[in-house]
């Protein structure tokens, strides 16, 4: 490979790693702390946009997007439904381990 090439490579993956870098360091901040402290009453049976909305707007989230989108982003987006329940739909066969009763699967 010439000198030349080689350079313009090396280039590209400095240039892409400090890309990288920027966008995970915003990121970050966005989830960090915003300082503030608030008193907010969420609604029972409330979903996890309208929560989202209503931190963000008490100043307590830089971002209710992210802050609501993250858990899709780690593999976490099917959350267990009201009072610890498994997802509508599914059976106490839905979670991982043996059966509340004892038996099996």
């Amino acid at each position: 490979m010439p000198e030349g090439s080689r350079r313009w490579l090396w280039r590209g993956v400095v240039v892409l790693f400090l890309t990288f870098a920027l966008l995970l360091l915003y990121a970050l901040w966005l989830l960090g702390p915003t300082g503030k402290e608030a008193l907010v009453r969420i609604p029972k049976g409330a979903r996890g946009a309208e929560v989202a909305r209503i931190l963000e707007e008490a100043g307590l989230l830089r971002s209710g997007y992210l802050f609501f989108r993250l858990p899709e982003v780690f593999g976490k987006g099917q959350a267990p439904g009201p009072r610890g329940l498994p997802p509508e739909g599914r059976g106490p066969s839905a979670w991982p381990g043996p059966s509340r009763a004892g038996k099996g699967p």
